[in-house]
């Protein structure tokens, strides 16, 4: 979940807005302020999977920083996380007949694994790359560096 969020925020952040609207139609415009602002948020997520306490105190102390810097910059006028979206009639069968490939988040896990290092380091390396500001993204990857 946590690298899908990060995908959207740093395809948000690296595309031109007529390439992110062809990959994510009708899909939600982020100001620079809110992509801060779920960048920390995601951030905290992830800081509660980190088995060491010193690195999740400062990913979750960061985050909280980083959050109360980009509730500042947030802007109304750009924002439109819930666009409405357009009717589009179904002209296929409906309800589809099962199984269905495009279905991956309907399933349970019954045995959650944690995940390894590597993918919360990655998973900080696409929100380092999904800031606009160097500070900021050289202090995400250095946290990402540590773990």
């Amino acid at each position: 979940m946590l690298h899908n969020i990060s995908l959207q925020l740093y395809l948000a952040a690296k595309l031109k807005p007529e390439m992110y609207d062809f990959i994510y139609p009708m899909g939600p415009k982020y100001s620079v302020g809110t992509r801060k602002v779920i960048a920390a948020q995601v951030m905290k997520s992830l800081s509660a999977n980190i088995k060491n306490p010193v690195m999740k105190r400062e990913i979750h102390g960061f985050s909280e920083k980083l959050y109360l810097i980009a509730i500042k910059e947030v802007n109304f006028d750009v924002d439109d996380i819930c666009p409405s979206p357009i009717h589009i009639p179904i002209h296929f069968p409906f309800p589809w007949p099962g199984p269905n490939p495009w279905e991956n988040g309907r399933f349970v896990e019954l045995n959650p694994q944690p995940q390894p290092p590597e993918y919360y380091k990655a998973v900080l390396n696409l929100l380092a790359e999904s800031m606009n500001d160097e500070k900021l993204q050289s202090a995400i990857e250095s946290l990402a560096g540590k773990i």
